[in-house]
């Protein structure tokens, strides 16, 4: 369930968002596209587009998680009535998830 809980997610992204503000890029071609391809190998947006795909890619796969538990939960509750799994304890009740600066593109 690690992989799960807002504080692992939020030091991840924070370590991205860091290293991303540390390389100081503000334009980097998107990872895989003939310019990134084109750039030298110690270009920091070659580094920047890399990390911001792992980003993204690490964000896709726990939004994916999380309708997987939505549509399981939905499911007992409709098929068996009100028999929701429990709720993380450790997970707070009331927390909008925050948006990547805008050097992450959507």
């Amino acid at each position: 369930m690690a992989h799960l809980i807002p504080g692992y997610h939020n030091a991840t992204r924070q370590c991205a968002e860091s290293q991303i503000k540390a390389l100081d890029v503000h334009d980097a071609p998107e990872y895989g596209s003939h310019e990134w391809l084109d750039l030298d190998a110690q270009d920091p947006r070659r580094y920047a587009a890399t990390l911001e795909a792992a980003e993204l890619w690490r964000r896709h796969c726990l939004l994916q998680r999380l309708r997987t538990m939505i549509a399981e939960n939905t499911q007992s509750l409709t098929e068996d009535g009100p028999n929701l799994r429990p709720w993380p304890s450790d997970w707070p009740t009331s927390r909008a998830p925050r948006l990547l600066p805008d050097t992450f593109k959507a």
